[in-house]
Parts: structure tokens; C-alpha cells; sequence
């Protein structure tokens, strides 16, 4: 791991906070940009997946950015079995993540 890290440090070109670019303008993400991506971006991502999409204030939002249309009728539908999949599918996933 060690001599990967010091592969990537002698081939950056340009360092940042999350990412370095080699002179070939390829994007790196060093172990230890990694650790710091998941450190300061796993609150967002544990708000993205325990967000369900019934909040009044998100609902209201999304009327709004449509610049007014407010004769949109059309809303899908989810069976049972998908919804209940999909539940099943991001316990897993958090199950996972929180290891």
C-alpha cells in the first residue's frame, strides 16, 4: 500500500483536497483521499438513503422548479413487491455501509 501511495505522489501533477490529477489529466483518488470523501460526504449519503420522497416541503419544491406547471397528472405507480424490495434492498445496504 505504501509504495502505491508514493506511485501516485510521484505521478500527481496537480493535488487537491479530494482528488490528484496525473500529467496525463487522469483523476486519482489516493487511500487516504478515499477515507476523507467517506468521512465528510457520509452524512449526504446517509440523508440520500433514508430519504423516501413523501416530505410535503420536498413535494412543494418540485412543483415549484417546474416553472409552474401545476396540470402534471401523471405520477407512477409502485407496486407493493417493488417498494417492499426496495426497503429490503437499502437495509442491506446500510447494513453494509455501517460495518
Amino acid at each position: 500500500m505504501r509504495k502505491i501511495e508514493e506511485d501516485i505522489k510521484s505521478k500527481t501533477k496537480i493535488a487537491k483536497k479530494y482528488v490528484c490529477i496525473d500529467e496525463n489529466d487522469h483523476i486519482i483518488i489516493s487511500f487516504e483521499q478515499a477515507k476523507l470523501i467517506k468521512k465528510d460526504f457520509n452524512q449526504l449519503y446517509m440523508n440520500w438513503s433514508n430519504y423516501d420522497g413523501s416530505s410535503k416541503l420536498n413535494n412543494k419544491k418540485s412543483k415549484n422548479s417546474l416553472g409552474g406547471c401545476k396540470d402534471i397528472t401523471f405520477k407512477p405507480q409502485i407496486s407493493d413487491k417493488s417498494r417492499e424490495l426496495y426497503v429490503e434492498y437499502r437495509k442491506k445496504i446500510l447494513s453494509v455501509y455501517l460495518l
